[in-house]
């Protein structure tokens, strides 16, 4: 049904580019070669001759591929996992565990550990966030389950599930929630009255959508977009480049040859990090002289999840909003900087005023 909801809107546009420029159709063996190159400036999308897309503009950078079909290009989007878990022993928490959530902050989403009832991550209506939201368990989870509710009472529910037989206890769950650059989407071409060609896309750009900057030959800018394709190839071993530090910043590119690992507390610590210490003392989201690194747990998911209001422990986990400052939830990282600056306030005594008597 989707797909042909946008077959429609890109013929519509498509009837009114005809009444402006003639549609282009790209044909024989190199159709891909023929087309490849950016399209826009500072937004737009990049097409590869390896049938590869890469879809750009303000903070949006989706890769996929693209197919043609009939008279238009197909293009299906590389989407993330809509929950990702991710673990780690750590010897030095014995009975307990500490769980870090990101992208739980908006909708119904639950959390439920060995065989209590599910629990909200965050109150309803929740606002005025202070993220990492880091929580300490006072257990370590046998399984665990991620429920993610995409409306309430008769809206779907779909749930993801693990099993912590490792016993780890620290973990990383993420809930990447659906955005619209993710949505696969239709393309046409055209050339403009100058002849430059010109590509429609049913997303974003537009009626006149983007003109190709640059053909998919060799030129500085055009390297430029083929390096950060090579860089994008690159993280397709996420697992092995996944670390997080003390305050549970996440480093996806680390070279571990100017590391040692420290077997006792199963962490690299880095190998002359003493010049920086004042500044990671006063930044520690960016301090990366001890690194833990994550494994990705593999999940089940089901699709005919039962959630009543009836069987939901009571409050949350996180609690917040703009209303109670003084009960929200505070980030580790908003505490500990704030007992830095209290530390570092210098006083000043008060002027002694003279007897005037």
């Amino acid at each position: 049904m989707k797909y042909i909801l946008l077959l429609i809107l890109m013929m519509s546009n498509t009837i009114l580019l005809q009444a402006q420029q003639k549609p282009y159709i790209p044909q024989g063996d190199d159709w891909k070669k023929e087309i490849s190159g950016q399209y826009g400036h500072l937004e737009g999308v990049s097409l590869f001759e390896d049938g590869t897309f890469m879809l750009y503009g303000y903070a949006t950078l989706v890769f996929g591929t693209y197919q043609k079909d009939a008279d238009h290009l197909k293009f299906t989007t590389e989407k993330l996992d809509t929950v990702q878990v991710f673990g780690h022993h750590n010897p030095n928490l014995t009975g307990k565990s500490t769980m870090v959530f990101s992208g739980f902050e908006r909708g119904g989403n639950f959390v439920q550990f060995d065989r209590e009832m599910p629990q909200r991550v965050f109150n309803e209506n929740a606002n005025c966030f202070d993220s990492p939201f880091i929580f300490n368990a006072p257990m370590i989870p046998s399984d665990g389950k991620i429920i993610i509710v995409s409306g309430w009472e008769g809206e779907e529910t779909h749930a993801w599930s693990f099993n912590n037989d490792q016993q780890l206890n620290e973990f990383v769950f993420v809930h990447n929630q659906p955005k619209r650059a993710y949505q696969d989407f239709l393309g046409g071409f055209y050339h403009d009255k100058d002849g430059n060609l010109c590509i429609q896309l049913s997303n974003y750009g537009g009626e006149k959508g983007y003109t190709r900057r640059y053909a998919g030959t060799e030129n500085d800018q055009w390297n430029d977009i083929l390096d950060m394709k090579r860089q994008y190839a690159g993280t397709d071993d996420f697992d092995a480049k996944y670390f997080v530090n003390v305050s549970y910043a996440t480093f996806s590119e680390v070279d571990l040859s100017q590391y040692t690992f420290d077997e006792s507390g199963n962490e690299y610590i880095k190998i002359d990090s003493e010049e920086n210490n004042d500044y990671y003392d006063q930044n520690p989201y960016n301090d990366d002289r001890v690194l833990r690194k994550l494994e990705r747990l593999s999940l089940r998911v089901a699709t005919d999840v039962v959630l009543s209001t009836d069987k939901i422990k009571p409050g949350s986990i996180f609690y917040t909003t703009c209303e109670e400052p003084e009960k929200s939830y505070k980030s580790p990282n908003h505490v500990q900087q704030e007992e830095v600056e209290s530390e570092t306030l210098i006083t000043i005594p008060p002027v002694p005023i003279p007897d005037r008597d």
